[in-house]
Order: C-alpha cells, then structure tokens, then sequence
C-alpha cells in the first residue's frame, strides 16, 4: 500500500484488492486506499448449479450427454447450514467458494481430457477427485470474515440488523428496573 500514496487522481488508476484473509489487512491505512468494500457472499445451491453449468460451458462440454451438475452443485454446497436461531454454523465444512469451483472443473476438464471428448463423454464421477482435494471454506473462515464486515465503517458495508438496533444506553438499563405497578381494577 506504500506505492499508491504516490499516486496522484490524474493518474487515473483504479485499485482493486482481493483477498481471502480481509482481517490481515492493516485497517488504518485501508480506508486510505480504498473507498468501498464488497463482500461476496458463499454461493448456494443456485448460484453454484449456474456457476458450474458456466464453467463447463466455457471448455465446450455437452451438459446432456451424462454429466449431472445438479450433484456437483449439491456435493459443493453440502453441509452449508445456518442456524438462524443462534447464528451458529451447524456444521465444520460450509461449502467451497467459486474460484474452487473454476479450479475442480480446469483440473477435471485439462487439455489432454478435451481431446478425447468426441469418443469419450464427460461423466459425473470425472469431477469427485478434484473436488475432494479442493479447500472448503470453513466455519471459522466464515465466522472470522462475519466478525470483519462488522469492524468496517458502517458507510463502507452492507447494513444489518445489527445495525438498525438503537445503541443502549445506561438509562435503558434504569428503565427496565424497579417495582411493577399494580394494574387498576
């Protein structure tokens, strides 16, 4: 981040960063580089059948001819479950993000694998190795990153619930306290 104090508005550069480890980033200097902050959700389960019938797609693999992307996009959202109630994360493994996707199909679609596709359709089961050997986002990255999006500036992140409670004071607390009033008959 030091090289971009250098930068001047008539150079005309827009900074992108990315990152998978956002609470690394130093934060005293962030909102000096960068004015906004994007988070992208996990996919779910529609979002991931589009993103791999996309992925295929691009290498110019028939999707009727025995491939089923509605497991693939099942076995790579499998265990995503949020418990609302406690906003606790159900399980270890959440899912896997779609740069995991874009990964499993180049290493199960790999040029040497494209040559063969007129004498040998792509099936299903080409996909469960690289998957298996794909990183899943974890509970704890799911959660470190929550607890992230809650220390960015309010202007600078999608508004939740959170942020609509009205702060406590030391007079609510007062409030609440004291001997009930009997009701009139």
């Amino acid at each position: 981040m030091a090289n971009v104090k250098a930068l001047t508005p008539q150079d005309r550069v827009l900074i992108v960063g990315n990152t998978r480890a956002p609470w690394g980033l130093d934060m005293k200097e962030a909102p000096n580089v960068f004015q906004k902050y994007i988070y992208t959700v996990m996919p779910t389960y529609s979002s991931l059948l589009l993103v791999w019938e996309s992925f295929v797609k691009t290498k110019k693999v028939d999707l009727t001819a025995g491939l089923d992307v509605h497991t693939l996009a099942n076995l790579s959202c499998k265990g995503y479950k949020l418990d609302h109630e406690n906003e606790k994360l159900a399980m270890e493994t959440v899912g896997y993000t779609v740069g995991a996707v874009k990964q499993v199909v180049d290493q199960a679609l790999n040029p040497r694998r494209l040559k063969k596709l007129g004498s040998l359709p792509v099936t299903t089961s080409e996909f469960l190795n690289p998957l298996s050997r794909a990183k899943p986002v974890s509970a704890a990255e799911l959660k470190a990153l929550k607890d992230f999006v809650k220390t960015l500036p309010p202007d600078q992140r999608k508004r939740t619930a959170e942020d609509n409670k009205p702060p406590e004071t030391p007079e609510d607390d007062k409030k609440g306290k004291g001997k009930a009033k009997p009701k009139k008959k």
